[in-house]
């Protein structure tokens, strides 16, 4: 028979992550849990319409379609970006449209000022293997402003503008017994947009970042 403290153990773990657990007391315990609830806990996530994400982003020079494919060559400016999101509503069971809003600080060393983006987000809920990695990807549109004119991307093409369109691209995978909590790789990018926001500007700069992801 297995330990007494060891199911103790083994009941709270399973609360926590959401699955129901039964303790029955007969000169021992017994932990009782239903399947189904297993593959239910992928809804908690529905429940969830606010997360909020931190992430490391180490920016390159190199185009849009190099960070897709991660062989962009990634340069030592990095920025830590703290972003705020909502889920508004869903086009049907496979697509969320969410809004986010995001505040970054380039920590260096050629440019180390604030940046702030708001984008909307159209997300792809659903994959064939959600009911072991539940998984996620992303796309979104917006503006990025930065609070001084960035130097990495005068560096790499002469010219910039603080007010660029913003575009990102992001996956995350979450375990379904912690759905919450989610890893996530986003591709961070500013673009003029073929010269709309700066004359003869093409693109800015991508970033290839990694981080959390909280549901609440």
């Amino acid at each position: 028979m297995i330990h007494k403290s060891f199911l103790r153990l083994l009941c709270v773990a399973l609360l926590l992550t959401g699955v129901e657990a039964r303790a029955e007391s007969d000169d021992g315990m017994e932990v009782q849990v239903r399947a189904d609830d297993i593959g239910e806990l992928g809804e908690l996530t529905d429940e969830r319409r606010w997360a909020a994400t931190f992430n490391t982003v180490w920016l390159s020079e190199e185009a849009l379609g190099d960070a897709l494919f991660i062989q962009a060559k990634l340069s030592d400016s990095q920025l830590w970006v703290g972003a705020l999101s909502r889920k508004l509503a869903s086009l049907n069971e496979n697509i969320d449209i969410e809004f986010e809003g995001q505040v970054a600080k380039h920590a260096g060393p050629v440019q180390r000022h604030w940046e702030v983006n708001g984008l909307g987000v159209l997300r792809w809920q659903t994959f064939p293997w959600d009911r072991r990695v539940d998984t996620s990807v992303a796309f979104g549109l917006g503006l990025s402003y930065a609070f001084d004119k960035p130097e990495f991307e005068v560096q790499a093409h002469d010219r910039s503008n603080r007010l660029l369109v913003y575009i990102l691209v992001e996956l995350t995978a979450a375990l379904p017994r912690a759905p919450q909590w989610e890893f996530v790789a986003r591709i961070h990018h500013r673009s003029a947009a073929y010269g709309t926001f700066e004359h003869d500007l093409r693109g800015a700069s991508n970033g290839l970042g990694f981080g959390l992801k909280y549901r609440f």
